[in-house]
């Protein structure tokens, strides 16, 4: 992992460094997905970091989404980390983060994953949003 993660630090070709993101993920390194996830200037880099991070589907992983989408101002990495969110299937970050949310567009991309979900939590906002 260690090798891994020096190679990425050193490459500056967006598409190998794609490549060696890969395997980051594929190693199971959720702390190196993290750090590029926050730290990567390339968007396109940070974004499928954001998407492995949604994949691992660990309480740190999904700490790690919340606080980075509070931060961000990229609307297409906040997007990233709604679907990342989607795919842990985490309705209560998703809820929490919709009731703070006031881009209507970031919104609605919320309420539309929500009601692809099966959980009461998703269920219950839906019936709030429908009062």
């Amino acid at each position: 992992r260690d090798e891994v993660w020096q190679l990425y630090q050193k490459e500056t070709d967006p598409d190998v460094k794609s490549q060696i993101l890969q395997s980051v993920f594929m190693s199971g390194d959720p702390t190196r997905l993290i750090e590029i996830a926050t730290n990567e200037p390339n968007m396109d880099l940070r974004r499928r970091a954001i998407q492995h991070l949604g994949m691992m589907g660990s309480q740190r992983s999904s700490d790690t989404l919340n606080g980075l989408y509070a931060k961000q101002t990229n609307v297409e990495v906040k997007e990233a980390i709604i679907d990342a969110l989607f795919i842990q299937q985490n309705a209560e970050s998703l809820v929490a983060l919709a009731r703070k949310e006031s881009d209507r567009n970031l919104k609605r991309r919320m309420v539309e994953k929500l009601a692809l979900m099966k959980s009461p939590v998703a269920r219950d906002y839906m019936l709030e949003l429908l009062k």
